[in-house]
């Protein structure tokens, strides 16, 4: 994706959904998050990092991120986030293809 000129919000979504891109890694997608001015309490939430990665289904992940994005695109700093993420290689980004399984079993049975 360096070599990629991304210039909107829809084109990065469009990009990520053809190659079963839900979001960077939690490090990028910290990096790419500290680039929106936010406000206390203002904004779609933090990335899922830590526990929340792991435990967090990788739509949701995905639309956490997208809506960074919009978020983004609505604060005026589009390009700036765009830049960054098209500066990202493909090992930076957490892909999830259909064809895989996401199991989270956190039922009594299983402790």
């Amino acid at each position: 994706m360096p070599d990629e000129l991304i210039t909107k919000v829809e084109d990065l979504k469009s990009i990520c959904d053809e190659n079963y891109r839900m979001c960077p890694y939690p490090r990028p997608w910290i990096k790419m998050y500290e680039l929106l001015p936010l406000e206390e309490g203002q904004g779609p939430g933090i990335p899922f990092i830590l526990n929340a990665w792991a435990y967090c289904h990788p739509h949701l992940k995905r639309d956490r991120f997208y809506a960074h994005l919009e978020c983004a695109r609505d604060l005026g700093v589009e390009e700036e986030v765009l830049t960054y993420l098209g500066q990202l290689n493909d090992k930076d980004w957490f892909s999830f293809t259909p064809d895989q399984v996401f199991e989270t079993d956190l039922s009594v049975n299983s402790i």
